[in-house]
């Protein structure tokens, strides 16, 4: 990124000048190791949603609280240290696709579909470029092979994420699971014409293919089950 794009409010960066000031100022959410938040506000939004192994959580959180009309602020004048990556940058790999699986809940939370369409479609892109970033790395000799390896794993684990959440992945794996569905009403019919199961396991199967047919179906659509 640019550095002016890099260090702007686009990139979640305030002015330098607001620090220097030393007044409280409004801001979309502070880092979670150095957050405070008011009993009354937790009671109405309630706690930091569990589902966050890892990162985000406190952006979740916040954006709940602005939801429900509190206000959040940077002190500038408080001071905390924080030893940052202590334990994350020792499993890098790992850490990695926790991240990008704690944004990817954090946009089907608060997001538009097209959102998470465009930014899926990004981080797709952008994982190609780190990739080759990577790879370059390692001809230069300054990353070892288990580095490399490690970061091409996590690129197409966080790709596979990336692909599972779209709504084109989703369409196309319930369409495989009814025409599967299909094929398993035929066998069970079969086998019922040649006496191989009673009436009530034929009856049984198709009640449950059906159900999971229906599961099937996207709502909101006209799609239709078999």
């Amino acid at each position: 990124l640019h550095y002016r794009l890099l260090n702007s409010r686009l990139n979640g960066r305030y002015p330098r000048q607001l620090y220097e000031q030393g007044e409280p100022f409004p801001i979309d959410h502070p880092l979670g190791a150095a957050l405070m938040a008011r009993g009354e506000a937790i009671q109405q939004v309630g706690l930091l949603d569990e589902r966050f192994f890892i990162y985000c959580e406190e952006i979740d959180w916040c954006l709940r609280m602005k939801q429900a009309g509190w206000g959040v602020y940077c002190v500038p004048r408080a001071e905390v240290v924080h030893h940052e990556a202590r334990s994350t940058r020792q499993v890098r790999g790992e850490m990695f696709v926790a991240l990008w699986r704690s944004r990817y809940l954090l946009f089907e939370k608060h997001y538009s579909h097209f959102y998470q369409w465009a930014v899926r479609r990004m981080v797709r892109l952008g994982l190609q470029a780190e990739k080759r970033r990577a790879l370059a790395a390692y001809e230069r000799g300054e990353i070892s092979q288990t580095d490399l390896e490690s970061c091409l794993v996590a690129c197409r684990t966080v790709v596979e994420m990336s692909l599972r959440g779209s709504r084109f992945y989703q369409w196309a794996v319930r369409r495989m699971v009814r025409l599967g569905l299909q094929a398993e009403k035929r066998r069970a019919l079969a086998a019922y014409e040649r006496g191989e199961i009673s009436q009530a396991d034929l009856e049984s199967c198709l009640v449950a293919c059906r159900t999971v047919a229906e599961m099937s179906k996207v709502p909101g659509t006209s799609e239709k089950a078999i």
